[in-house]
């Protein structure tokens, strides 16, 4: 199956939480990672990489950081995708949404995710857009996302 959809904002952050009946993604700001008192270990919550979820910021030079308020950690684009530009949005954006990928040449410009599930699998998969005026051009624009 081959969904289209128009958007009319830019390509900012996109989130892929692979393996649908995990855990929900905005629970892994909650994670407790080997938690011992008194020698015992109390808790042990599965990290978000383990659980398959793959959590990308478009166009950051930061290869691996965590989100100050929810704790995800996210990876930048550049393993995932071989074309486009790193821009960065002027203003006082988060961290999340101070960088993005623009694609000015080109019909199609893909990124390749690899989910440790492989293929043959559900997958839910949330992509948020913001524009901010990086190009000083005042006017977002139009795009079609192709999911297959």
């Amino acid at each position: 199956m081959l969904l289209v959809l128009k958007v009319c904002l830019c390509f900012v952050i996109a989130t892929a939480v692979l393996g649908v009946g995990n855990p929900e993604h905005a629970a892994a700001g909650n994670i407790i990672n080997n938690i011992r008192r008194g020698g015992r270990k109390l808790a042990e919550t599965p990290t978000p990489e383990s659980q398959g979820f793959i959590s990308i910021d478009c166009g950051s030079n930061e290869d691996n950081y965590i989100a100050l308020i929810t704790g995800i950690p996210y990876t930048s684009d550049k393993g995932f995708i071989d074309t486009g530009i790193a821009k960065t949005v002027p203003g006082s954006y988060n961290k999340l949404k101070k960088t993005l990928r623009s694609f000015p040449q080109g019909k199609r410009n893909c990124y390749t995710l690899q989910p440790n599930q492989g293929k043959n699998n559900k997958y839910l998969i949330r992509a948020r857009f913001t524009y901010g005026n990086y190009d000083g051009k005042d006017k977002g624009p139009v795009f079609d996302l192709y999911l297959g």
